[in-house]
């Protein structure tokens, strides 16, 4: 699968990774007529437990290999609520 298939999105603790894949094969020879395609569509969701810096966030795709590199917001504490 080529980079340009795959799509990242970061929205507070959740960062979503999908995308598509299209390939077509085609051999034409004098006696032989030969097409064959490949496609299909994937999508995951991850639920991280903190909210992360979605400026920071990092992606490198090599050899098949997606990686995300996703800082923790340091300032991402619990809101204590006050019962009135």
């Amino acid at each position: 699968m080529k980079k340009e298939g795959v799509k990242i999105e970061v929205e507070e603790n959740i960062i979503r990774v999908s995308g598509e894949k299209k390939e077509e094969k085609k051999q034409d020879d004098t006696k032989q007529h030969y097409s064959e395609i490949f496609y299909g569509k994937f999508y995951r969701e991850f639920v991280l437990p903190t909210l992360i810096k979605k400026e920071k966030v990092k992606a490198n795709y090599e050899n098949g290999v997606l990686t995300i590199v996703s800082p923790k917001d340091s300032q991402s504490h619990a809101h204590q609520i006050n019962i009135e």
